[in-house]
């Protein structure tokens, strides 16, 4: 059987060096990927559906860096309303219509289905070749992705945004990918606060999180959260103005000192529930060994003096992962570090967990009994 696989070895003295090429400068690069983060409401869409008036209309950037010559913008979302809010908005931002393609999907035997990535790459090139897009915006990115590629396993993810950011490179344009915030994870920094795996950051050469000033409330803010292409970009401040025909669009207030981790601190400067639990470190030191059952860390807490719902702040503020696994017929929820892909093993864990049950005294063995319904509840 002949070998089709080809040994490809670059020969870097054979490579030419290439200039950085910016989109929008220190923010958006050309050939990469873009995130964008936030919570609902502040303004995540609007702002790219206002880069994306800026890109099609050649004007200036919020920052009065000048924007390349006009140019193609290619939307793929599956939030608003074409006709009664991204139309509507991109009109009172300065669009140029001609410029601008939403691409919904493709449709075969009459069955229509929406993109998914990285299966649709190689269509989403073409797309992009037969708009000539040079800004691209997926919002919410995890919307698209593909029900194979688990949004929050570090591998899948990267392996579903690789071909994303090769398509990237190979038409020359800026790919921006929206994703909303986690529910939990106060206090936890802005790097890790964004939905799904830490891949999907690392990914990105560029990162943002938008936000409310916490001392503004009408205020928002579009603050860097990580940069590998460039020193790190002021944050830039907005509005969300409304006008005179109810539509509405940003006006942009300029530099302001506010980063990425203050955004999601508490407004007037309290910090709340967002200061770090004292049990974070006992759980922090217990899953640093690798995944522990749900009911095995609630056994040793207690034994700690420590309750459920305690835990559970602490389990938010460190941003750990919950996840369940079938095993014997019944469904065993565990708890992992957001960056620990360590597999968890339920025979191990239940060997340990016994161990460290019976070394609690008989008296508070009695109080520990293994709870069924916690092992098989949710998280």
């Amino acid at each position: 059987m002949p070998n089709d696989f080809e040994n490809v070895v670059v020969r870097l003295d054979q490579c030419r060096q290439e200039e950085l090429t910016w989109l929008w400068p220190h923010r958006i690069a050309v050939g990469k990927l873009t995130l964008i983060d936030g919570d609902p409401a502040q303004g995540k869409s609007l702002l790219t559906l206002d880069l994306a008036a800026r890109v099609s209309s050649g004007s200036p950037f919020p920052d009065g860096q000048p924007a390349p010559e006009a140019g193609g913008v290619l939307l793929i979302g599956a939030e608003d309303g074409l006709q009664d809010t991204i139309l509507p908005r991109l009109c009172a931002a300065g669009a140029d219509l001609s410029r601008v393609r939403l691409w919904q999907g493709q449709r075969h035997n009459g069955l229509f289905r929406p993109p998914v990535f990285p299966q649709d790459c190689a269509s989403l090139c073409e797309t992009i070749e037969a708009s000539q897009a040079r800004l691209i915006v997926i919002d919410p990115f995890l919307a698209f992705l593909s029900a194979t590629a688990c949004s929050v396993n570090d591998q899948m993810v990267r392996h579903a945004l690789t071909p994303l950011a090769q398509v990237a490179e190979a038409t020359r344009s800026a790919i921006v990918l929206i994703r909303h915030l986690t529910k939990g994870g106060h206090g936890r920094g802005a790097v890790y606060r964004g939905t799904g795996a830490i891949a999907i950051i690392g990914a990105a050469r560029t990162a943002f999180l938008v936000g409310a000033d916490p001392d503004q409330r009408h205020h928002h803010v579009l603050a860097c959260t990580k940069t590998n292409l460039s020193e790190r970009p002021p944050s830039l401040g907005f509005y969300v103005r409304v006008n005179d025909k109810g539509r509405p669009y940003l006006e942009w207030t300029g530099v302001v000192d506010r980063g990425a981790d203050d955004l999601l601190r508490l407004r007037g400067g309290r910090t709340g529930d967002t200061s770090k639990p004292p049990s974070a470190d006992y759980l922090l030191e217990w899953l640093t060994e690798g995944p522990k059952s749900r009911e095995r860390l609630y056994c040793k807490a207690r034994s700690h003096g420590i309750g459920e719902r305690t835990l559970h702040r602490a389990k938010a503020w460190l941003n750990v992962v919950s996840k369940p696994i079938h095993h014997e017929g019944r469904k065993i929820w565990y708890w992992h570090l957001p960056d620990d892909n360590r597999p968890f093993d339920p025979q191990n864990d239940y060997a340990r967990f016994m161990d460290e049950f019976w070394e609690i005294d008989d008296q508070e063995a009695a109080n520990h009994q293994p709870n069924q319904d916690l092992i098989d509840g949710d998280a």
